[in-house]
């Protein structure tokens, strides 16, 4: 939008808000308390040379100036400030997930924002649900949560957790907190334990009136049902009881019910949660455009995890296997190391030549903190040189997993002696400073295409 425009939109918007705006004798005179000079100057200087410098400031300005966006109503510059703090503030973002959502639910223009923090949640769980600070969540924030149908958790768990949010957000529920600080599975027990009165079920069906129409009870077995919902059937209307029943007992198909939850990402690991398998998978397919909110174009089959499996059958398990990917999560820290092996042989071992490989075999650490279409300090990824591509593979005379012949990442498949080793020489650049490790546990899974 030119300048000019922007200036016409603005004096519009000025037109209609004569609570805060008013024409003295031809000149504008403002009055919003709520907007700082700085603020209002950062605005201006927008509008007329339409850029806006938003590295040096600090968060609490970058808030700020997007609330004054939304005031001013200019919704260019909205969309920008959400898109950059989207970018370069994931960090932050995923340290204060429920808060930013509760600022971007109460209103309607942080459209941007709110959609990535609830796409976030969904890649995140059930970590967010199990947080203190997912009590504190707004009404408006958990019911666009409970709206969706990519929620990677049962309806029972997640049917725990809205009543444990139900009990705390009650103020008449006084003992609400030695309920839930005594037991977490909180209706696994007879509600009678607590001795609930008829005004405590009216309270908390009046704090829950706009979440239990968005639970998928249909979605709940009879015997879950009996001792997760049954103890508080009254705070439930008899016209979706009754459905509940006659759906359990009669011909289901008489019923238009929504589909049970599912995340578009799902993985069988320990270690991984889907937002960093979705990054792993945009790198197998040489692309940053893949979104962690979007499905994988892969499936992830767990073959080994070290604290299970014994180690005499991780070449049982992994050989002629087709590619495969390897994470290792280092002891005492949150850091997660690994590597993409793209051979359809595997790990297996070759009675010919140690080293094989090819161009597409990668190695990368990570914690949770990443943002697809950057590496930054969270993120290290390590292509293997063209010069060494087939040595990407080596098969090390000690066994294990070995990625180059530095070793550039290597695993003792022994838990007795749960060494590894990073030493850069057939990758492009180190993936820990340091060149050795002790794991706390790997996995390895095989990379199969979803299409």
């Amino acid at each position: 939008m030119s300048t000019e425009s922007l200036l016409t939109k603005l004096s519009k918007d000025i037109a209609l808000s004569s609570d805060w705006a008013r024409n003295q004798e031809n000149i504008i005179k403002f009055e919003k308390p709520n907007i700082s000079p700085d603020i209002f100057d950062a605005i201006l200087r927008y509008i007329y040379n339409g850029t806006i410098e938003l590295e040096d400031k600090e968060l609490s300005n970058i808030l700020d100036l997007l609330c004054a966006a939304d005031e001013l109503m200019i919704d260019e510059l909205l969309d920008y400030v959400q898109t950059y703090l989207i970018q370069n503030k994931l960090r932050w973002i995923d340290d204060n997930l429920i808060e930013i959502l509760n600022i971007t639910t109460s209103r309607t223009t942080f459209t941007i924002l709110k959609n990535f923090c609830l796409e976030e949640i969904t890649l995140l769980n059930p970590s967010i649900f199990e947080s203190e600070t997912f009590l504190n969540m707004d009404e408006s924030s958990l019911v666009a949560l409970l709206e969706r149908d990519d929620l990677g958790m049962s309806e029972p768990e997640l049917w725990d957790c809205v009543l444990k949010w139900g009990i705390t957000n009650t103020p008449s529920l006084s003992y609400n907190k030695n309920i839930i600080s005594n037991n977490n599975n909180l209706i696994s027990r007879d509600y009678n334990d607590y001795e609930w009165t008829s005004e405590d079920f009216d309270a908390l069906k009046k704090t829950l009136k706009n979440c239990i129409p968005l639970i998928r009870f249909f979605h709940i077995s009879p015997d879950e049902f009996y001792t997760k919902i049954k103890p508080y059937s009254k705070i439930i209307s008899k016209e979706l009881l009754k459905d509940i029943i006659n759906y359990q007992f009669t011909d289901p198909s008489n019923y238009n019910i929504l589909p049970p939850r599912k995340c578009n990402i799902q993985i069988d690991s320990k270690l991984l949660n889907p937002k960093q398998a979705a990054v792993i998978a945009s790198w197998i397919n040489d692309s940053h455009e893949l979104h962690s909110s979007k499905s994988i174009p892969y499936t992830f089959k767990l073959l080994y995890r070290a604290s299970v499996d014994n180690p005499s059958l991780f070449h049982e398990k992994c050989d002629n296997v087709g590619p495969t990917i390897v994470i290792v999560k280092i002891r005492d820290n949150n850091c997660l190391v690994g590597g993409y092996n793209s051979l359809d042989i595997s790990w297996k071992r070759s009675w010919f030549n140690s080293s094989r490989g090819s161009k597409e075999c990668f190695i990368f650490s990570m914690d949770s903190f990443i943002n697809p279409t950057t590496l930054d300090n969270n993120v290290k990824l390590s292509k293997v040189k063209t010069e060494y591509k087939n040595y990407s593979i080596y098969d090390h005379p000690w066994d294990g997993i070995c990625f180059g012949t530095g070793p550039d990442l290597w695993v003792n498949t022994k838990p007795s002696n749960p060494i590894g080793y990073t030493i850069k020489k057939c990758y492009q650049s180190s993936i820990m400073k340091s060149d050795t490790f002790y794991w706390e546990d790997w996995e390895v899974f095989s990379v199969q295409s979803s299409s």
